[in-house]
């Protein structure tokens, strides 16, 4: 058994819980977390257009790009992306040494 169904099983609330309540405290514990949404972060280009959102769940993040507002944007970004991985990974490898 999970530790998470053993602290359910040993808690003052388990043991006064009916049959029914029981199980559902249980369910819940071996049930994955709910992921949350954060509320879209809206990017807005140097001279103020909203032109993409930044969607972040669970442990996923996503751009989305407003095709009307920054037509091709999104392929200039896609078309460097490599590029800037190595940008960051250099600059996380600068960070982590102190320089």
């Amino acid at each position: 058994m999970s530790r998470r169904v053993d602290d359910v099983i040993e808690s003052v609330g388990f043991r006064e819980a009916d049959s029914d309540g029981r199980f559902l405290l249980v369910l819940k514990a071996v049930s994955p977390a709910t992921r949350r949404v954060s509320k879209p972060q809206p990017w807005s280009t140097p001279h103020g257009r909203q032109a993409a959102k930044i969607i972040r769940q669970g442990t996923q993040t996503a751009i989305t790009f407003d095709e009307r507002r920054v037509p091709e944007f999104a392929n200039f970004v896609a078309a460097r992306l490599d590029r800037l991985y190595d940008e960051f990974s250099r600059a996380k490898e600068e960070d982590d040494t102190g320089s």
